[in-house]
C-alpha cells in the first residue's frame, strides 16, 4: 500500500502538473503544445472541483485527461483507519462546461496477493487500475516475497503485449484512449514476473462494464444518517478505531467491562473481567467466559430488513448498528453460557442493558 507521504505528496501535485495525458498505450505523457497542457491542467482543475463538490467519501489520488474525459483515480477508507479499502477508477465527461460521471468501476485492493487489477471498458476507453505491495503471497511454500513491481506487461487477446511502467507499492492507473481486449497482466519486479491469473480466477474482461452510476453520490445519503453529536467526556465509551466505531456504554458498566480483539475472525469481544475470572479465564485467553457480546463488520452493504430476514451472518443472535459504504455494523450476543451461579445475576443485569449500548459510527451516532 501507498505510504502516506508518497500519497501527500501525489494530491499535493495533483492539480498543479504540467498535463495530464492520455493516449493508447501511454500514461501521462506530456504534450508538446503548451496550449494542450494549459487546456488540459483547465479541464482537470474543473472537473476536479466538481467532483469534490459533489462527494468527500472518495478521496482523489491520480488523473488524466482524455480530450473532453477525465478519468479519477479515487479510493475509499473505513472510518478512522489510514489506508484504502477500495479504490475506484471514473470517467467524468465535460460539455460547455458541465460534468457529468459517465463511468465507474469499483475494486478491491489486493491486500492479501499483494496486487489487485480492475478493468473498466467505456466505447472509447480501456483503463486498468489496481494497486501493489511491498510483498506478494508465495502459495506453493507459505510465505510472502519482497517485491517491487516497476512494470506491468498487459497481454491482449490478439497476442500483443504492451508494457507500462507504475510506481511500486502504490495504487496506479493505466488509461487508453481505445477498446483493447486484455488476456491477461503480468506484474514485473527486477527478479520476480507475476501473472495476474496465477493469483486470480476472475476473467478481467467479463466485468469491465461499469458499475451502476444512477445513484452515485446519493449512496452515502441512502444509508443512515443520523445526527452529529458530541460524546462526553464523562460516560463510558469504548472506541474501535480500525473500524472507526465508538461504543457508548451504560453508567452502571464503569469497572465491570474490557476489550479484547480477535485477528483471526476480525471480531471485537466485550466482556466481565471478574465473571471470566470467576470462570477459570483471564484476559491473556480469548472468549475464556464473561463475553457480553462482540461486535462484526461485513463487507456487504445490508438494510436492516436484509439482516433480520437472515444469510451467512445468522449463524448467532445478532442486531443490526448500522450500514456505511464500508460495510454493515453487527452487534452479536454470546452463544453459550458465559457466566457462573454465583455471578448470573450480574451478568443477566448487563446483559439486559445492550440495548442502552449507544454507536457513534465516524461523528454520527445510532
Amino acid at each position: 500500500m501507498k505510504k502516506n507521504n508518497y500519497i501527500a505528496l501525489l494530491l499535493a501535485l495533483f492539480l498543479v502538473a504540467t498535463s495530464v495525458g492520455c493516449s493508447a498505450g501511454v500514461q501521462n505523457v506530456a504534450s508538446n503544445k503548451p496550449s494542450d497542457a494549459t487546456s488540459d491542467q483547465t479541464v482537470l482543475q474543473e472537473a476536479a472541483e466538481w467532483f469534490k463538490e459533489q462527494t468527500t467519501y472518495y478521496e482523489m489520488i491520480s488523473s488524466q485527461v482524455c480530450g473532453d474525459q477525465i478519468v479519477f483515480l479515487t479510493g475509499t477508507k473505513n472510518p478512522g483507519t489510514d489506508d484504502y479499502q477500495n479504490l475506484q477508477a471514473f470517467v467524468v465527461k465535460q460539455n460547455d462546461g458541465a460534468c457529468e460521471v459517465t463511468a465507474m468501476k469499483d475494486g478491491e485492493r489486493g491486500v492479501s496477493a499483494g496486487f489487485s487489477a480492475h478493468v473498466l471498458a467505456t466505447d472509447t476507453l480501456t483503463i486498468v487500475f489496481g494497486d501493489t505491495s511491498s510483498s506478494v503471497y508465495d502459495f506453493s511454500n507459505d510465505r510472502r516475497l519482497d517485491v517491487d513491481f516497476t512494470k506491468i506487461n498487459i497481454l491482449l487477446a490478439q497476442g500483443e503485449t504492451r508494457t507500462e511502467e507504475i510506481a511500486g507499492n502504490a495504487p496506479y492507473l493505466l488509461v487508453f484512449n481505445e477498446k483493447l481486449e486484455i488476456a491477461d497482466l503480468e506484474f514485473v519486479d527486477a527478479e520476480l514476473n507475476i501473472k495476474y491469473s496465477t493469483f486470480y480466477s476472475e476473467n478481467l474482461m467479463e466485468n469491465a462494464a461499469s458499475d451502476d452510476i444512477s445513484n452515485i453520490f446519493s449512496q452515502e445519503s441512502d444509508l443512515s444518517e443520523p445526527a452529529v453529536v458530541e460524546v462526553p467526556g464523562e460516560q463510558e465509551t469504548i472506541e474501535l478505531k480500525e473500524i472507526g466505531l465508538t461504543l457508548i456504554l451504560p453508567d452502571s458498566w464503569k469497572g465491570k467491562y474490557a476489550l479484547e480483539y480477535d485477528a483471526d475472525f476480525k471480531e471485537y469481544y466485550v466482556y466481565n473481567p471478574a465473571i471470566r475470572k470467576a470462570m477459570g479465564g483471564d484476559s491473556e485467553t480469548l472468549s475464556s467466559g464473561g463475553m457480553l457480546f462482540y461486535v462484526k463488520v461485513w463487507e456487504e452493504q445490508l438494510t436492516k430488513e436484509q439482516v433480520e430476514a437472515g444469510g451467512e451472518w445468522s449463524f448467532a443472535k445478532c442486531e443490526y448498528i448500522t450500514t456505511t459504504q464500508n460495510g454493515t455494523y453487527l452487534l452479536y450476543y454470546a452463544s453459550d453460557e458465559q457466566f457462573t451461579p454465583e455471578t448470573m445475576d450480574e451478568y443477566r443485569q448487563m446483559e439486559s442493558e445492550i440495548s442502552d449500548i449507544q454507536f457513534v459510527v465516524g461523528n454520527v451516532t445510532e
